[in-house]
């Protein structure tokens, strides 16, 4: 059995998020920002481009290393790669419950569309 999030039920398999999520031509592959202090992978964040803007498509930090900062300094990274590219826009989402990524985001500078 797969795992399981709690409000999207079963996790992609690796085969379905590669295809679906890194094997498509919006990924941008230099836009992918790693947390590997040492030899561990501790965190990520994945930016794809659009023509009018880039997304940060997802984020993850292992649980050990949440509320440390992680989330934040791989976001920073790939906002400062977007920016060096000339993107003049970046977008994210996040749920609507996850106070932590929506304090994140602020301290970023990402506002609500309006």
């Amino acid at each position: 059995m797969r795992p399981r999030h709690p409000e999207r039920g079963a996790f992609h398999t690796r085969k379905e998020y590669r295809s679906q999520r890194v094997d498509v031509a919006s990924i941008d592959p230099p836009g992918v920002a790693l947390a590997l202090p040492g030899d561990r992978w501790v965190g990520m964040t994945v930016l794809s481009r659009h023509p009018q803007h880039a997304l940060v498509e997802m984020t993850g930090v292992v649980r050990d290393r949440h509320r440390k900062g992680v989330s934040s300094a791989t976001k920073a990274v790939g906002l400062r790669y977007a920016a060096e590219q000339g993107v003049r826009r970046v977008k994210t989402f996040h749920h609507p419950a996850d106070a932590a990524a929506i304090e994140a985001n602020r301290r970023l500078g990402f506002v609500d569309d309006s």
